[in-house]
């Protein structure tokens, strides 16, 4: 597309290049969200293009809880207290940098009362 080394592109964003040789192989399991934003500007895409299905539904689902989130009037803190997390994983979640394995097991604990 620019004709750029992997190499180039992992320095211009801030990564090794095994990283980025994992990212364009897929075979990165959970992807930073700003390392993406970074590739699709560098690239001038959409960073929806660069995600698999798993990514992408990581990505919806913090922005998901975000708009919850607010839609409830709630801080990240505030919400982080009530389901027993930190805010700043919170944070992670809404920026999808964070695995939503520890939400996925609070959401069943509370299926299973």
């Amino acid at each position: 597309m620019k004709g750029l080394l992997q190499r180039e592109v992992a320095d211009h964003v801030g990564i090794d290049r095994s990283t980025y040789i994992k990212y364009e192989s897929r075979a990165h399991g959970l992807y930073d969200f700003d390392v993406l934003m970074k590739i699709a500007a560098l690239f001038e895409i959409a960073p929806d293009d660069l995600l698999d299905e798993y990514n992408c539904f990581v990505f919806a689902q913090g922005e998901n809880l975000k708009r919850l989130r607010k839609q409830h009037g709630l801080t990240q803190a505030g919400l982080a207290g009530l389901i027993g997390v930190n805010a700043a994983m919170v944070k992670k979640w809404e920026r999808g940098k964070k695995s939503w394995d520890k939400l996925m097991g609070i959401e069943k604990t509370c299926r299973e009362m």
